[in-house]
């Protein structure tokens, strides 16, 4: 709970638990906002981590557009 509030006072923010190899640079960043978006944006990453379990993915996550 406390990490999401945190989040949510920042506005964005990188989810490491979503992510793979978060102390890296990534090969792919992949950006989300909103609740459907970011859904699809978790099953994308389940999808690219089982088919290319070598890539570097970075979750980002906007929850304040302004």
């Amino acid at each position: 709970m406390d990490d999401a509030i945190v989040h949510c006072t920042k506005g964005i923010g990188i989810w490491g638990w979503a992510s793979t190899h978060p102390d890296t640079e990534p090969d792919v960043v992949l950006g989300c906002a909103g609740d459907v978006p970011t859904m699809e944006t978790l099953a994308a990453v389940d999808l690219l981590r089982s088919h290319f379990p070598d890539l570097s993915i970075r979750v980002v996550n906007v929850v304040d557009l302004l």
